[in-house]
């Protein structure tokens, strides 16, 4: 089984809990909108997968009295491998009924056998965090923006629009960062509603009826909501049900690829890739043409770090590149056991290549695979808890790599493996101007970064969600394939 699998239904999940960014510019005056309590069928296309339960009402205990609390709640019924795992997310917020901020978020993300819990708590100038997971407890803060107001996820629902601005923004509890909100409403013939938008978890789209009640919602990879009563949407038939094998392909194939440690070069078209700025053409591993539309032929060729000597440890790096050899969002290189965990690593080495080939094996060796999603974590909570999922792997490795001096990123994208393209995430690393940007994959490091392996960003931690946000209805058809002779 690809070790991605399991992220890949998680995020899609997740993409639909959040399937509402918040609202920021509107293009009509919906109805004044009530309080909430709507069930729906969750749909991976025509097989039910789950329900989910949406709730709005005043806050009427505590300190919190006089908010609003929403609530949505997702009960999903997975494989993996034909086993079954059920899956409970939920988000609480409780949101100022005058401007739509939020004032505290709950949540609980399942991230293998224990979830994670999420609390955050809004100052006028602050977002303290509280974090519970496998990997013991933490605390910090994020500064809030005193020039865009904040909005919490979903407050049109229950409000009506918020205030229009172009500048207001919204907290996303996967990553611990501040976006800016896109939301469009437009009315339809019958007098309902269509709210369009992208979110972390991805490009979305909500029905309403005149009355402002939700009807139906799309989201990532194809997941929907169907409005049903409750006992309707809550039944998912008998005890032992599982859906279908093929769910959980992040895209199929018409056309099966070999081993893809075989493959040397594949040349695919990606269909259906709003992606701004395009697929990154990568000089001697990743070529593209655009064919307009969300339309590309990318052909891709194997390269390992084994190919790669040099240059030496130390060696100059150009200052357009100093963005990926310092500390950045949740690559928290400077970090003293980051740093110290890679020097220990690198000791006594003179060639780079050598070096990142050996904390590449260094981060697989000492990591075990597990959980599902999870929320964003530095490189130190990560060595700290030594479990986690490629992006994590990948984030800890460049981390490492950027401490003793080698310039390293995320790229973030397909691979093979089974029968289909599965989100993924790996690293890379600039060796000097002969060399370039050299692939690393940190989750399978004892073997060359294959030709299955489409770079669709290149960058930093949150490139995973902003991949998310752009995927759409993907589709991959196989043109080529060419093997090891």
């Amino acid at each position: 089984m690809n070790r991605s699998h399991a992220t890949i239904r998680c995020t899609a999940l997740l993409g639909l809990l959040c399937l509402c960014a918040p609202f920021a510019a509107c293009q009509a005056e919906p109805p004044e909108s009530h309080e909430r309590d709507e069930w729906a069928a969750v749909m991976w296309g025509e097989q039910k997968i789950g329900y989910a339960h949406l709730t709005a009402q005043p806050e009427d205990e505590g300190e919190l009295t006089g908010l609003t609390r929403m609530a949505i709640e997702v009960t999903a019924r997975l494989s993996d491998m034909g086993v079954p795992m059920d899956m409970d997310i939920s988000i609480v917020q409780w949101i100022d009924p005058e401007t739509g901020r939020p004032v505290r978020v709950e949540a609980v993300i399942p991230t293998g056998e224990e979830p994670t819990r999420k609390t955050i708590v809004f100052t006028e100038d602050k977002a303290q965090v509280t974090r519970q997971s496998y990997d013991g407890e933490s605390t910090y803060e994020i500064d809030l923006p005193t020039d865009a107001p904040l909005v919490g996820d979903l407050v049109f629902l229950t409000l009506g629009p918020v205030e229009p601005h172009e500048a207001a923004v919204y907290y996303n509890l996967l990553t611990d960062r501040l976006q800016l909100a896109k939301t469009t409403l437009a009315q339809t013939g019958d007098g309902g509603w269509i709210v369009r938008g992208n979110f972390s978890g991805g490009a979305y789209a909500l029905e309403l009826d005149p009355e402002w009640r939700l009807t139906r919602g799309t989201g990532v990879m194809g997941i929907a909501f169907d409005v049903q009563p409750e006992e309707q949407a809550r039944d998912l038939g008998s005890d032992d049900y599982l859906p279908p094998a093929e769910f959980g392909l992040g895209v199929a194939t018409a056309r099966p690829l070999p081993d893809p440690r075989t493959v040397e070069s594949l040349t695919v078209t990606v269909a259906g890739l709003q992606l701004e700025g395009g697929v990154p053409q990568i000089d001697g591993r990743q070529s593209v043409e655009d064919l307009g539309d969300g339309r590309y032929r990318v052909t891709v060729h194997t390269r390992g770090i084994e190919q790669v000597s040099g240059p030496y440890m130390g060696f100059p790096v150009p200052e357009d590149l100093d963005v990926y050899l310092g500390a950045g969002p949740f690559i928290d290189s400077a970090a003293p056991a980051v740093a110290e965990a890679a020097e220990e690593v690198v000791a006594g080495m003179d060639d780079a290549a050598r070096a990142a080939e050996a904390l590449n094996a260094w981060v697989d060796e000492r990591m075990v695979f597990g959980g599902i999603m999870d929320t964003a974590r530095t490189g130190t909570q990560i060595l700290e808890s030594t479990r986690g999922v490629c992006r994590d792997y990948a984030a800890l490795y460049a981390a490492m790599a950027r401490s003793v001096g080698i310039p390293s990123r995320l790229c973030t994208g397909l691979v093979y493996a089974r029968d289909g393209f599965y989100l993924h995430t790996w690293a890379e690393s600039w060796l000097g101007e002969e060399n370039g940007w050299v692939p690393l994959d940190p989750t399978r490091s004892g073997r060359p970064v294959d030709a299955t392996h489409i770079t669709f960003l290149r960058g930093d931690v949150e490139s995973v969600w902003r991949v998310m946000e752009v995927v759409g209805a993907l589709e991959v058809e196989v043109e080529d394939v060419q093997t090891q002779r």
